[in-house]
């Protein structure tokens, strides 16, 4: 009965240090993913804060549009109301009804620029946003893999203290 034992007892220890060599490969694996997953969390946190850094830009650049905008508006009311004061004085006028087509014409292009830059702090939003879900998706990730390692290691440290109390 003792030899049946013992071969037993071998089969029993060949099969945990299989499982412990299988359980250490596994949890090599899983580091290295973790790692892969920090480095692209940690460059979708350098992205998430350039595009921060752009939609900061873009905001300052509308709000300035819209103040030349609101300084071209009230040239052209002074203007039109210096040409509607004015009696005969027709090369004035003519001067002052250029001048008026000219800040209108610059009024379209700020219009158009501004709405350009709308556009595009659009675009930088929506990017922002999906930037914000994948970067909740890797948090998430991460914390799912954090918590697979920690039962990897309780179970390779659950079968070293079954080995060692075989022994």
């Amino acid at each position: 009965a003792t030899i049946e034992s013992m071969d037993g007892a071998t089969e029993q220890v060949n099969e945990l240090v299989a499982e412990v060599a299988k359980l250490k490969y596994e949890l090599e694996a899983k580091v290295a993913e973790c790692g892969e997953s920090a480095a692209e969390r940690n460059q979708l946190e350098i992205q998430l804060s350039e595009t921060n850094t752009e939609l900061s830009t873009q905001k300052n650049e509308n709000e300035s549009l819209r103040v030349m905008q609101k300084e071209s508006d009230a040239q052209i009311n002074e203007l039109r109301a210096t040409i509607e004061s004015m009696d005969g004085a027709t090369e004035q006028v003519n001067e002052l009804v250029a001048e008026v087509a000219k800040l209108k014409y610059e009024l379209e292009a700020k219009v158009a620029e501004c709405g350009e830059s709308a556009a595009e702090r659009n675009q930088l939003e929506i990017q922002l946003s999906e930037t914000n879900t994948e970067l909740s998706t890797q948090k998430n990730e991460n914390e799912s893999l954090r918590v697979m390692q920690k039962e990897s290691d309780a179970q390779i440290n659950e079968l070293r203290a079954t080995i060692e109390s075989m022994d």
